[in-house]
């Protein structure tokens, strides 16, 4: 807590510094309070989070720009009390004729699959609520420089140079959404744990490239990444003494593309990802889990279509990996999913529903929200999170359905 303190602190101090001198007017100051509570079907609380976020951003006749978000929050029903602060945003913002620079804590999103994750892999997550809840604000921030260069017409290049890894931030074992994991399962047996990427180590740095433009009216990106994995893997070791494992993060590579093309109201879409050095788990003859490298490619189609009040998008998404004998996971994953949002009362009232039918286990979440902005500062939201089906799949989270609602305050 010290440690989230501090840099929260330095966030404002460096907010500060920046603004000094400039008019109070040239100082934009916004701010968000939030609570968000459920109650699962068996009536017990499921979730209790209270958040605050505090911002500012301050631009200046030279090009620069500077923005600091912190955010504080405190939940006590997923996993144990948990409390953060920290910043979401803190960086500075350099805008030239051609490239932009930015540098310090910020988020990067790739991509436009909703709720799926081909090309959105620069960040890791907060999976204390899974991959459900309010999942726009479960990336976690990462420092970075960020620099995107308009290079021909319609053409450009973003470079990420990024010296900090982070680690997904995973529930611990019976929370809510705790998932079936090694770790757990490896539970009693010794563990020697490897050195994590350390920031000061140029060679443990993270690259990202990705080149976008426009081809005859069609949207399109090339992307490559070459990161690190957001969760320990488990490597056998046999020595004299018995079985133990090594629990380290090792390498991961990303090549995909994306495409967009507009017809009409509608517009087909598609995001495809190779990962050459995933891994899976096997079981040998001895019972003993071992860890072995893997390709692992994803693909995914989409169409989304707009008019008036109403919103239809429709997703096909398949993972498939090389086949390991004796694997302890799925070789393929596929989901389908539909997303229905209708507006009302001039944008006051949105109703969305969200559906996706895991085809290979027979299995169905379902997501439904209501949302009412009162005014230009209030917003009330209320919805459900169902999940039904094979346990091997959105089953497994059967008891965790409930009823989600949402109290926000904007300035």
């Amino acid at each position: 807590m010290k440690r989230t303190a501090l840099k929260a602190g330095l966030a404002m101090s460096l907010l500060s510094s920046a603004c000094q001198g400039a008019a109070l007017e040239a100082l934009d100051i916004s701010g968000r309070l939030e609570t968000r509570q459920a109650l699962t079907r068996e009536g017990e609380w499921g979730l209790n989070e209270y958040s605050a976020l505090l911002g500012g951003s301050w631009q200046d006749d030279s090009g620069w720009r500077y923005k600091m978000q912190v955010r504080a929050l405190q939940e006590n029903q997923l996993d144990g009390d948990y409390h953060e602060v920290e910043p979401r945003e803190l960086f500075a913002e350099y805008q030239g004729d051609r490239c932009t620079n930015t540098l310090g804590v910020q988020q990067v999103v790739w991509g436009s699959a909703d709720r799926l994750r081909v090309l959105d892999v620069i960040h890791a997550f907060d999976r204390r609520e899974g991959y459900f809840g309010d999942y726009v604000q479960q990336r976690r921030p990462l420092a970075m420089l960020n620099s995107e260069c308009s290079v021909f017409e319609d053409q450009s290049l973003q470079l990420l140079v990024i010296p900090q890894t982070r680690k997904d931030l995973l529930p611990d074992a019976g929370s809510r959404f705790a998932e079936p994991s090694v770790g757990n399962a490896l539970a009693g047996i010794p563990r020697t744990e490897a050195d994590d990427p350390d920031w000061r180590k140029p060679a443990d740095w993270t690259p990202a490239l990705k080149w976008s433009g426009n081809l005859q009216g069609i949207d399109y990106s090339l992307n490559a990444w070459h990161g690190w994995q957001t969760e320990e893997s488990y490597t056998a070791r046999l020595s004299q003494g018995g079985l133990s494992y090594r629990e380290s993060l090792k390498r991961r590579t990303l090549f995909g593309g994306s495409f967009a093309m507009p017809v009409g109201p509608v517009v087909f879409k598609g995001e495809a990802a190779l990962v050459p050095d995933a891994y899976r788990y096997s079981r040998a003859p001895t019972g003993v889990l071992e860890l072995e490298k893997n390709r692992q490619q994803q693909l995914l189609l989409g169409v989304d279509y707009l008019s008036g009040d109403w919103f239809f998008g429709m997703q096909y998404y398949n993972l498939w990996k090389d086949e390991v004998k004796d694997a302890v996971d799925q070789d393929r994953s596929e989901i389908v999913s539909l997303a229905i949002r209708r507006e009302m009362w001039q944008g006051r009232l949105y109703l969305t529903g969200y559906l996706a039918q895991d085809l290979r286990n027979c299995a169905q979440y379902a997501a439904l929200e209501m949302r009412y902005d009162l005014d230009a500062h209030w917003q009330l939201r209320t919805g459900l999170d169902l999940f039904d089906g094979d346990r091997q799949s959105f089953g497994y989270f059967d008891e965790q359905s409930r009823w989600v609602n949402a109290v926000r305050y904007s300035f």
